[in-house]
């Protein structure tokens, strides 16, 4: 008898031994557990952060490639006057006007515009500087696109167009295809965006662009650039590398601080343009009025990269879109 009680003792014990150890394991896991899914948390959150404040500083610069994919009508109207040492004073009225066709899901955009920057700028700071070898600004006028959405989410948008415009007095018609793409790298958002082109004068372009932003004291966005151009009828590769600060001050004023050097490859790999830039922009009135200056100092080969102070003075309107 006393044998079988010591035997049935030691079981107890034994079990309640494994009891224990199972236990702790289990509540190992389940703390590891957590602890993963709170580093999740806090990534997800940080990410969203960073995706957030550059969505809402892109809307409010209305940044040219994100309105691409929004599905709003808008009608723009921009009054610059650009001022530079050494050239005549630059007045140009541009407007542009997008609808998106009601009963088709949302999927097809018409763009109409008389700014033939509209929608072909790499670098979208304020009042950027074409790169070199871009033709953009040959156009003569008027220009317009239908645009088709494959996709259109936060993540990834894919999208093809058909266009015509005048260009140096002909008629040129430019198929595109865009694929765009979001990464999330805590505490880094990448963004990506190709771009290839067929024009019926110059033939084929591409265009490609990654953005790298950071928030920083969860008040200034730092967006780091690189772009490049590859054309057709051109020897070389046109490329850009820069960096911007964005600061808002109120809900209705932002600052941009940004420095962009411009190269190409041929036929010497070479820098041909640095300018600094420091833009002010203000929502003047109700939410779709604003007014901007961008001094800037340029540094062009041209002009043996000599400074070449500048000053851009904007005002536009954006009827129907609102940023938030």
């Amino acid at each position: 008898m006393p044998v079988v009680l010591a035997g049935m003792f030691c079981c107890l014990v034994c079990g309640w031994h494994h009891s224990v150890l199972a236990f702790d394991a289990q509540t190992e896991n389940s703390n590891e557990e957590q602890k993963v899914l709170l580093a999740d948390r806090l990534h997800q959150g940080v990410s969203n952060r960073v995706l957030n404040s550059a969505e809402r500083i892109d809307a409010f610069f209305y940044d040219e490639q994100t309105a691409i994919e929004q599905n709003k009508t808008t009608f723009r109207i921009k009054l610059d006057t650009f001022f530079e040492e050494g050239e005549p004073v630059d007045f140009r009225p541009r407007t542009s006007l997008k609808l998106v066709l009601p009963g088709l899901e949302e999927k097809f955009h018409f763009t109409l515009s008389g700014d033939p920057e509209d929608d072909d700028k790499l670098f979208d700071t304020p009042i950027d500087t074409p790169d070199p070898g871009d033709k953009e600004n040959d156009d003569d006028g008027v220009k317009a696109n239908l645009r088709y959405f494959f996709k259109n989410e936060l993540e990834s948008n894919i999208s093809a167009s058909i266009g015509a415009r005048i260009r140096d007095g002909r008629f040129v018609i430019f198929p595109e295809g865009r694929y765009r793409r979001s990464f999330e790298f805590d505490p880094i958002a990448l963004r990506f965006e190709q771009r290839v082109i067929w024009y019926s004068d110059t033939g084929w372009e591409s265009k490609t662009k990654f953005d790298f932003d950071n928030l920083v004291f969860q008040k200034y966005l730092l967006r780091t650039t690189l772009s490049g151009d590859w054309f057709e009828e051109k020897d070389g590769y046109f490329y850009s590398f820069g960096f911007a600060t964005f600061q808002p001050l109120f809900k209705n004023i932002m600052l941009n601080y940004s420095w962009k050097n411009s190269y190409e490859t041929r036929p010497v790999h070479s820098l041909t343009e640095s300018v600094f830039k420091a833009a002010y922009r203000q929502n003047i009135w109700r939410e779709w009025l604003f007014f901007e200056v961008v001094p800037q100092l340029s540094f062009p080969r041209e002009r043996d990269f000599e400074a070449v102070p500048g000053i851009l003075l904007r005002v536009e309107g954006i009827f129907g879109y609102i940023s938030k």
